[in-house]
């Protein structure tokens, strides 16, 4: 009876996570890895390889996602030491109706990417039992369902899933790439470059901005103590998004693909290329769907497992309509890039004045203008610098804004 109560309450996005409910350090970074490693990550990691030498990529991936790391152990920690959600968060820094409008904003990018992922698997099961592509859009559908299940359980659930299935992924892929030797660098270093430095590094840190300062919250309320949430946002980014790259890169230099599945079947191992991409894409999309379905569930005053349900149905539409095709998978990351940093600021500019002022009240249109103004002048300056100048900008408006005109009740 008590376990069922503590399950129940997993699927509630407005409680405070109390120390009964709180999870195992790797649980939470399983779940934390299982999500960041993807092949829809590593096609960046492909991209990047045309732009800059290995060398070079090397060296930028590892100034972004400690860079990005950095970013989310702030919001790790926020998490576990406040016990709340992204959307707990927004309930109380956007009040009224805003507050499900802005919910709706993490649902509507994580169901995109969750369709997406659908429908490579989608792909790849067709081509591995020799189907007719008529088959992928019908497949890709029913796995928008399939691929829910861990989420309607809830975290638990997930972090099982991931401590089994993150091993596995990571050995499988590790196997596929060291079989194959990088040639010899073709492109001369583009370090002293600053535009293409600051192009490569804002895309490797527009991968995971929005994991690393809204999803992370989802998961690290869970954690035992804010030091622990914030070690696993950190490390896990910086272990994680840095194996996505350069695997991504990897592959693509020695194998024309960005994706090791692709890898094991060249080398004769297609089973083992069929158990990555279900492994691979079953631990990210269950957690796009875990955090889509704790917003959703605030826009429409529903439990999160019904928003579940409801969520699997829309995936179906981006699948039907075709969107989810894999080509937009980097304008999604430019578009994450452009608005997750700026809103992720108003959340760390809340957590502060609500520390700093007892029973704080505040006003949700304070919330709008540092999201909009700081996101358009980040999309102005492009790369890393924008993300950076959307960041600071954010909140230094928010903060400001809410501490002059500061009201309690």
């Amino acid at each position: 009876m008590e376990k069922n109560k503590l399950l129940e309450k997993e699927n509630r996005f407005h409680d405070v996570i109390s120390t009964s409910q709180k999870k195992p350090w790797y649980l939470l970074l399983g779940v934390w890895l299982g999500f960041i490693i993807v092949v829809g990550t590593m096609a960046a990691g492909g991209s990047l390889s045309t732009m800059v030498n290995f060398k070079d990529l090397f060296i930028l991936t590892l100034l972004a996602n400690l860079i990005l790391g950095g970013v989310a152990g702030i919001f790790g920690y926020i998490g576990a030491k406040s016990g709340r959600s992204f959307a707990s968060f927004v309930n109380l820094i956007f009040p009224g109706t805003s507050s499900k409008v802005v919910s709706f904003y993490v649902p509507l990018i994580l169901v995109f990417w969750f369709s997406v992922l659908s429908s490579i698997l989608g792909q790849y099961l067709v081509g591995f039992f020799g189907f007719s592509d008529v088959w992928i859009m019908p497949i890709s559908i029913v796995l928008c369902f399939v691929l829910s299940i861990t989420s309607y359980f809830g975290i638990t659930a997930l972090g099982y899933l991931s401590i089994v299935a993150v091993p596995f992924i990571m050995g499988l892929i590790g196997y596929s790439v060291m079989n194959f030797v990088l040639p010899t660098f073709t492109m001369t270093s583009q370090l002293g470059n600053f535009t293409m430095v600051n192009t490569v590094l804002g895309i490797i840190v527009s991968t995971w901005i929005m994991g690393a300062t809204i999803n992370i919250l989802d998961i690290t309320r869970y954690a035992k103590t804010p030091m622990i949430g914030g070690l696993i946002a950190f490390f896990g980014i910086v272990l994680g998004n840095s194996f996505n790259i350069l695997i991504g890169a990897w592959a693509a230099l020695v194998g024309g693909t960005s994706d090791p599945a692709q890898l094991l079947i060249g080398l004769g191992l297609p089973f083992f290329g069929f158990l990555l991409v279900i492994l691979n894409i079953w631990t990210t999309n269950d957690n796009n769907m875990y955090s889509s379905s704790v917003g959703m569930a605030n826009v429409l005053s529903i439990s999160r497992k019904k928003s579940v349900l409801f969520l699997s149905f829309f995936a179906v539409l981006f699948v039907v309509f075709g969107v989810s095709g894999i080509n937009n998978i980097m304008q999604a990351i430019l578009v994450m890039g452009s608005t997750a940093p700026a809103l992720g600021a108003v959340v760390l500019s809340g957590y502060l004045l609500m520390n700093k002022f007892e029973n704080f009240k505040f006003n949700s249109l304070f919330g709008w203008v540092a999201w909009i103004i700081a996101s358009g002048v980040g999309i102005y300056f492009e790369g890393l610098v924008g993300i950076v100048v959307a960041f600071v900008l954010s909140l230094a408006i928010h903060y400001s804004l809410s501490s002059y005109f500061v009201e309690v009740v």
